[in-house]
């Protein structure tokens, strides 16, 4: 499942998880942008579906959790993606508070209700995956130093802690949760000015355990078991599935950072 999922990085995100055949539900606000961007994958062959969901609205998430629920009986994968950023003219010292609680609303306390609900399903399935995607923007080390857009770098750095709290949380449940830094890619949101654009996929080796994963090029792996869930593999039990953006990935609250935009391969 991937929100902001009708264009830019939730777009390929979704084409990425849809091409080997897995079962992905993209999902939008504006429900003709979605449905429009669904059928496009869908033009690709993919398995793609659509769900409107606004990540601003608790109605609107509880009500998504509810279909989930009832019509997927299970959550693989959350690809907490959808986000505003919508402060680049202004400072800490001028922004409005109307625009500081929006951004926060949107790019932390939906993600956070979402990874809730997902969690839910996760820990019965004794498998998942959370991925929120964040940015080196909100990075202690340079990242907050640049100051600028306050609620966009304030909202993703909280996203980062919350990604290590959940992390803890779910501790021996089998279910990894990371944060992932995609780089400065050209989207609606990135700008003509990026350096990418696009992400660079290739194919990578097996899939580690969540519960001790390894230093691997991995994004993310669908393992469906048991055959009872809608879309599930029947034919055999704990089938692998491997979709990779060519990401370095850590152990379950670290950072995933793009190996697009790091070329050291460290």
């Amino acid at each position: 499942m991937v929100t902001g999922g009708n264009r830019g990085l939730g777009l390929e995100i979704c084409r990425a998880l849809a091409a080997p055949g897995n079962d992905v539900v993209l999902t939008a606000r504006d429900a003709s942008k979605g449905a429009a961007a669904c059928e496009e994958l869908r033009g690709g062959k993919a398995a793609v579906r659509f769900r409107q969901l606004d990540v601003g609205d608790d109605a609107s998430i509880r009500g998504f959790a509810r279909w989930a629920e009832d019509e997927l009986g299970r959550w693989d994968i959350l690809v907490n993606n959808a986000g505003v950023l919508n402060d680049r003219a202004v400072t800490s010292l001028d922004i409005d508070a109307a625009t500081f609680r929006e951004t926060v609303e949107i790019n932390l306390t939906g993600a956070f209700l979402l990874s809730q609900a997902a969690a839910a399903m996760m820990r019965r399935n004794r498998y998942g995956w959370i991925v929120n995607v964040s940015t080196d923007m909100a990075t202690h080390e340079s990242g907050l130093a640049a100051g600028g857009c306050p609620a966009y770098r304030v909202s993703k750095a909280a996203l980062n802690a919350l990604t290590r709290v959940i992390a803890a949380d779910l501790s021996g449940a089998n279910v990894l949760v990371n944060a992932l830094s995609p780089g400065w890619v050209r989207t609606d949101m990135g700008g003509v000015g990026a350096p990418l654009s696009r992400v660079r996929t290739r194919r990578c080796g097996s899939r580690p355990s969540p519960r001790a994963v390894r230093r691997a090029d991995i994004f993310a792996t669908v393992n469906r078991s048991h055959g009872k869930a809608a879309g599930a593999v029947g034919s055999r039990d704990h089938a692998r599935r491997r979709i990779c953006a060519c990401m370095r990935c850590c152990h379950s609250g670290g950072i995933l950072v793009s190996l697009a935009r790091r070329g050291d391969g460290r």
